[in-house]
């Protein structure tokens, strides 16, 4: 039966082949899983091989370094500075070199002091040995520390390290800008920025997590704050920084002193002054001018001749015999001269860098404004002393309008500065209805009726 079942037949055939396939993978798997960890282990012999070759590097160097102190101490005395000269050689061979960045000394601290435990060398030397290594970094140093103080390690060392320590404030933002070197590694930028903000933790003198989050805080805080605010916050903290709470009210007291407002407080840095851009264009700050703040400007000024009476460090616009002039002569000066039509330093219009515009915003001086002519405008036909128009009454007039009733209107010509709104005189009843004569103002965009305090009395309403 089995030979006539051709379909069971062909499925032992698969699942024969599919046994041996799923075996040829797993075996080929485990080759492959062998073959890595052969080249691991080979890795690992090979840094061990290069941990021994340094190791005996360093013997060896021991071994040179007990010859050379025996020789010395069986030799003459005047052989002490071979002496000093191979010690400064060796730790300057096992030290890193001296950095250029004020934030690598203190790395830079760490590897001469391994340097002096290897070489064993004595105390009375160290100080020597660093102030060589550094050579002329070190000159101004020298030039206030007593004789007594330069044979004193710990005390040079703490000198070195207060004249080249960066402030928190630079070394934070040294963190924020720094930027992988083309000859390092991910991995060395990576720990290069750890060993960075860990210096940075330790000029601020946290150690915990939550002195950390406050720390975060206020750096952010600080970033928000005006280049002033900033200045002032900054001396005032010192090494130390204010928590976000101590840092704000210390804003609000020094806001409230200057008789600022912090509605205007926007951050004006920067790595902080920074633009946002809208499309393809680039969007306004919206930057409050602080009208308190005492603003000088130091600038340098050329003479300036007047064009009509030449007098020197006299303007145009300053000149009697210039506001002497009528308009279309003052105009006519201007062009013959050739000088802008909108502000009175002589300079040409394509030169001028004034934003400054006449009361009838056009771009020229508001002593080169020409008046609109009197043809063109009706006001002009009117009269100031014409006697006053007094409409006829109809019979049926209310005793409310019997009296006559004048309204006056005053126009100003061109483009006036002040509206001047049209008055009526008017009949009211007061409380007990007794009609009161009272002017009214008369507004067409007006939303609401008000009344004076001195109407609201002669009518005697309740206010």
């Amino acid at each position: 039966m089995l030979r006539d079942d051709i379909e069971l037949v062909r499925n032992l055939i698969d699942n024969i082949l599919e046994e041996k396939r799923e075996k040829l993978e797993r075996d080929k798997q485990r080759e492959e899983l062998e073959s890595e960890r052969d080249k691991r282990e080979y890795e690992i012999e090979k840094i061990k091989l290069a941990q021994l070759e340094k190791q005996l590097e360093i013997e060896n160097a021991r071994k040179n370094l007990a010859n050379t102190s025996q020789a010395t101490e069986i030799g003459e005395p005047g052989s002490l500075n071979d002496n000093l000269e191979s010690l400064i050689k060796s730790v300057n061979i096992l030290t890193i070199p001296v950095p250029v960045r004020s934030e690598s000394f203190n790395l830079f601290s760490h590897s001469l002091e391994k340097s002096f435990q290897n070489k064993s060398v004595p105390n009375e030397l160290k100080a020597e040995i660093l102030l060589n290594i550094l050579g002329e970094k070190v000159n101004n140093l020298l030039a206030y520390v007593s004789q007594e103080d330069l044979c004193d390690y710990e005390k040079i060392k703490q000198l070195v390290l207060k004249e080249f320590e960066p402030t928190p404030q630079e070394c934070l933002s040294n963190f924020k800008k720094a930027q992988r070197l083309p000859s390092e590694t991910c991995v060395q930028f990576a720990s290069r920025l750890c060993a960075s903000f860990d210096y940075y933790c330790q000029l601020r003198k946290v150690t915990d997590f939550r002195p950390l989050c406050d720390l975060i805080v206020s750096d952010r805080i600080f970033e928000t704050l005006d280049r002033e605010l900033m200045t002032h916050n900054a001396v005032k903290q010192g090494e130390s920084f204010f928590k976000p709470q101590q840092l704000g009210r210390e804003c609000d007291v020094y806001l409230s002193s200057r008789g600022r407002s912090t509605k205007g407080l926007i951050k004006r840095n920067a790595v902080s002054e920074a633009k946002r851009v809208v499309g393809n264009k680039w969007a306004t700050s919206y930057w409050l001018s602080d009208k308190n703040i005492s603003k000088i400007f130091v600038s340098e000024t050329k003479n300036i001749n007047c064009v009509l009476s030449k007098r020197a460090s006299r303007s145009l616009s300053a000149c009697s015999q210039f506001r002497r002039l009528s308009v279309w002569d003052r105009a006519e000066v201007v062009e013959r001269n050739n000088i802008c039509f909108r502000c009175p330093p002589p300079h040409k219009l394509n030169e001028c860098r004034s934003v400054k515009n006449c009361f009838c915003l056009k771009p020229h001086h508001r002593m080169i404004h020409f008046p609109r002519e009197n043809s063109g405008n009706p006001a002009s036909h009117l009269k100031l002393d014409a006697p006053a128009f007094v409409p006829k009454q109809s019979e049926g007039t209310a005793e409310a309008n019997s009296q006559s009733q004048f309204v006056a209107t005053g126009i100003e010509k061109g483009k006036p500065k002040n509206v001047i709104l049209s008055t009526i005189r008017a009949l009211v009843k007061d409380k007990f209805s007794q009609w009161v004569e009272v002017r009214c103002l008369l507004d067409v965009g007006s939303q609401s009726c008000l009344c004076t305090k001195a109407c609201a009395e002669r009518l005697q309403l309740k206010m």
